[in-house]
């Protein structure tokens, strides 16, 4: 027998920290607006279907013919054979081959799943993989909180030592200014390898963060305490000292709650725009200018002065200009300025509501520019950060790359990114909100309308997509009921449309018959096989009816009968006696939904209009669960696969011309109606006595039988499906 090996499993890099994120600000010169970073919760789902064997437990199958099975790997998993079971133990995480050879050189490969629980199968991450530190020498607590598996599994190292360390238990100690990434090295419960990178700021801004704008209001107030503390009072340099404290504090506390942010930067701000200054002395004050202006050097920043009278008291309120050059000999170049947030800003270029910091050399610091708002100047609550992008026009970043242009005093409408983030570039229209997300669309708008999204799990955060383009981070959505939902409802009540059936070949179906579609509902097609199924092996019986019927069950209830566990049996692939079991890869499986049919019995006495026991289809898969593959009703035989039926009193009625077609491509044997007959759903005894069961006849009539102290009633077996129309593509 050939050798099998399990596949090599590849590190995959679990949760990437804001590094990339840093990397593509600076790429495309985008401010991005400041926000807390949120926990993210990482569940690390299996990447394939193969059956699962958890450590140190055993799986066994029937494999009909075997003599030989060997494992690809025994690290991972160990095969015995006792007669026709295969057992296979599961020893260590990840995935593996098993193959069972015949006697006549048959070799069948079946492929397993081994999972570990002790590893980690699900973590949360603090405040999206970031940490701050104020400075060196603080300590924190590991970021990172294992939900499923142990902590202890994870492996830590710091990637630069001369920043911050990092120990076993993953708390990290803060060493020296700068920026480091500690990593984490595990392996999941799936046996796949993952890395967890955490980025690490000591004394310095990682990312566009609340707690990014913290760290710079707290060295700005250092910078004053630190400089030129004596143009202020006593009691204002007390505050802003106690403001600063309290803010180092912030930073250095483990997983800060927003709103403590919050009131560490509102402090900070207050206590900085609030410094009051000591009176000034008379050689501080410069002019008057031809206007008869004076003027006070504010000293941080440079070129930025305080209009005041020539004893040195400002106006109020308070006005401020901006001069690279001298304000008096020059004062026809004085700009308006507006401290904000500790930061005084100028209008760069006139006349357009954008506004730029002086930095602390007394330039425009042109990557923090901010919108004034529909006031027209900074302050007042209205301000946005801005970005401006290659065509020289300014945005502002709503957040989920949506964007609104700036014209002066408002802003234009939504606008998505695209796949490169520029609105410019790659405009998307029109956006809609929707709770908390951002969508492009309606898409194709009527009845078949829908809209691009981020992805509900494993999203970005980022609406990439355009109109025309769907960003493999993103995904369809409709409007149902005012809410987003990624799954379209089936909205058709009822039995659904009949349809005069296309043939779904075997080879294309991956089934030993052919199937038969005999009606649609939405995109979805309810579909019968031509042919029984097979319960019954015996090679000199193999496909005789009289060996494959079955006995509906004592009570004549499809939820207790014997029929319904043959068809279950058939689908999931384990009757152990069956020849034709639908394959594990069978076609139909990556197609079939499940359906509510189990819920919806036939009924024993269908009324007029026989509407009663249809099922419906239901969008989402299911592959191996039970009652995918279900009998049909009383009622769905009626309307499409029957050439008349009988209700009780002995009434009769015919069939549509399309149940008629239908039943002519269904392979049910002449004989005796008792016997070859295709048995439906029944919910049991209802008005006969003291049983009633539904059947399909071979001459294509649909009746209920009632017995009386008879329990041997047999029928055949012709199982049903709902999937996706798309098969018959």
């Amino acid at each position: 027998m050939r050798k099998l090996f399990h596949k090599k499993s590849s590190r995959v890099i679990a949760v990437v920290s804001a590094i990339a994120l840093a990397v593509t600000a600076l790429a495309i010169g985008i401010t991005a607006t400041l926000a807390v970073k949120n926990d993210i919760t990482v569940t690390l789902d299996r990447e394939n279907g193969y059956r699962v064997v958890e450590k140190g437990t055993y799986n066994d199958r029937t494999v009909l013919g075997a003599n030989d099975a060997e494992t690809g790997n025994g690290d991972i998993a160990t095969v015995d054979l006792f007669g026709s079971t295969m057992r296979v133990h599961g020893m260590s995480a990840g995935t593996v081959s098993v193959m069972a050879g015949s006697k006549v050189g048959l070799v069948l490969p079946y492929n397993y799943q081994i999972t570990d629980m002790d590893n980690v199968g699900a973590y949360i991450l603090k405040q999206g993989g970031e940490v701050y530190f104020s400075g060196p020498g603080k300590t924190k607590t590991c970021p990172v909180e294992v939900t499923q598996g142990l902590q202890t599994r994870i492996r830590w190292k710091s990637l630069d030592t001369s920043v911050a360390a990092v120990a076993a238990n993953g708390h990290i100690t803060s060493v020296g200014k700068g920026a480091a990434i500690i990593l984490g090295q595990f392996t999941d419960k799936w046996g796949i390898d993952r890395d967890i990178h955490i980025l690490v700021g000591v004394g310095v801004t990682l990312n566009s963060s609340d707690l990014s704008e913290l760290l710079e209001l707290v060295q700005k107030g250092e910078s004053i305490l630190n400089d030129n503390p004596d143009q202020y009072t006593t009691e204002s340099l007390e505050d802003l000292k106690d403001a600063v404290n309290k803010g180092k504090g912030v930073l250095d506390s483990n997983n800060p709650e927003a709103n403590v942010i919050a009131d560490a930067v509102k402090d900070l701000q207050d206590a900085i725009n609030g410094m009051d200054k000591k009176p000034q002395r008379p050689e501080d004050v410069f002019g008057p200018d031809k206007d008869g202006n004076y003027y006070h050097p504010v000293g941080d920043p440079p070129n930025v002065y305080e209009v005041v009278d020539q004893d040195g008291n400002g106006r109020q309120p308070p006005e401020y200009v901006y001069n690279p050059g001298d304000p008096v000999e020059d004062c026809e170049n004085n700009r308006p300025s507006y401290p904000n947030n500790g930061f005084y800003y100028v209008e760069d270029p006139d006349g357009s509501n954008i506004w730029k910091p002086v930095d602390k050399n007394g330039d425009l610091n042109n990557n923090r520019p901010i919108w004034g708002g529909p006031d027209g100047r900074p302050g007042g609550g209205d301000d946005k950060p801005v970005t401006q992008f290659n065509d020289g026009s300014y945005w502002v970043h709503v957040g989920q790359n949506v964007w609104q242009k700036i014209d002066k005093l408002t802003l234009g409408p939504l606008t998505g990114g695209g796949p490169d983030e520029n609105p410019v570039t790659t405009p998307a229209t029109p956006i809609v909100k929707n709770g908390d997300k951002y969508y492009v669309g309606p898409i194709n708008p009527g009845p078949d309308e829908y809209y691009y999204g981020d992805k509900q799990q494993g999203g970005d955060g980022l609406l990439n997509s355009t109109a025309n383009i769907l960003h493999p981070t993103d995904e369809k959505y409709y409007l149902i009921d005012g809410k987003m939902v990624n799954k379209k409802p089936i909205t058709e009540s009822g039995p659904g449309n009949g349809v005069d059936g296309k043939i779904l070949p075997a080879e294309k179906a991956g089934d030993s018959s052919d199937w038969i579609e005999i009606a649609r509902n939405g995109g979805y097609s309810l579909i019968i096989r031509k042919n029984y199924i097979n319960i019954q092996s015996q090679s000199s019986h193999y496909g005789d009816p009289a060996w494959q019927q079955t006995s509906y069950g004592s009570t004549k209830n499809y939820n207790t009968s014997t029929a319904r566990d043959k068809i279950n049996e058939w689908f999931r692939g384990t009757a152990a006696s069956a020849a034709d079991n639908l394959g594990a890869n069978a076609n139909l499986r990556n197609h079939t939904v499940k359906n509510n049919a189990a819920n919806t019995l036939g009924s024993g006495t269908v009324p007029s209009g026989y509407n009663d026991g249809f099922s419906k289809p239901i969008a989402e898969p299911d592959r191996t669960g039970l009652d995918v593959a279900f009998a049909l009703s009383y009622g769905e035989a009626a309307n499409y696969i029957s050439k008349r039926y009988d209700w009780d009193g002995g009434a009769s009625a015919e069939s549509s011309q399309l149940a008629k077609n239908n039943f002519a491509k269904i392979v049910i044997p002449a004989g005796d109606k008792t016997h070859d007959s295709l048995w439906l759903r029944s919910p049991g005894n209802q008005t006969r006595s003291p049983f009633t069961a539904c059947e399909l006849d071979y001459t294509g009539r649909v009746f209920q039988k009632y017995i009386d102290g008879f329990n041997g009633e047999y029928g055949l077996i012709y199982p049903a499906l709902w999937v996706n129309s798309a098969i018959f593509d």
